[in-house]
């Protein structure tokens, strides 16, 4: 019998997605300025759980919303959609920039990822409540596998 999920439902595992990027965020913040190389490290972090979660939403969750058939819903992943691509074109830009406009960018990186968390918490998550326990049992477990939650890893 395989074990059961590590998080309640999707919206708990995303929201915790949300917290950790925050924290990423504030770490690349306390970073001096003679810490470029971490700092280079840090953007590179952030990128990589960015595009995970970007990754999931796409693969799992979006497919079970948009079977609600529901214009709201369909509305709602294309502006989600057409945040992703902002919010990793923002992120490309992080990473070519020189030091000087690296900071000035990613406070605005931090803000629009911080409008993007507050719309999907809001407006799009809470669609996941009308999904069948089942589909959110099974979207809980598939995130964390793609996570690497699962089969003993952290």
């Amino acid at each position: 019998m395989k074990p059961g999920p590590v998080f309640q439902d999707p919206q708990e595992l995303f929201t915790h997605d949300h917290f950790h990027l925050k924290d990423l965020f504030a770490e690349y913040e306390a970073l001096g300025p003679a810490d470029r190389e971490m700092k280079t490290r840090m953007i590179r972090r952030i990128d990589e759980e960015l595009r995970l979660h970007f990754r999931i939403e796409e693969r799992l969750l979006y497919p079970s919303l948009l079977a609600f058939k529901s214009k709201a819903v369909e509305e709602l992943v294309r502006t989600a959609r057409n945040e992703h691509k902002d919010i990793l074109a923002a992120c490309r830009q992080v990473a070519q920039a020189d030091e000087k406009e690296q900071a000035t960018l990613m406070k605005a990186l931090f803000k629009q990822v911080g409008l993007y968390v507050d719309f999907e918490e809001k407006r799009l998550l809470p669609w996941t409540r009308s999904l069948p326990g089942v589909t959110l049992r099974e979207m809980t477990l598939e995130i964390e596998e793609m996570k690497g939650m699962r089969g003993g890893a952290p």
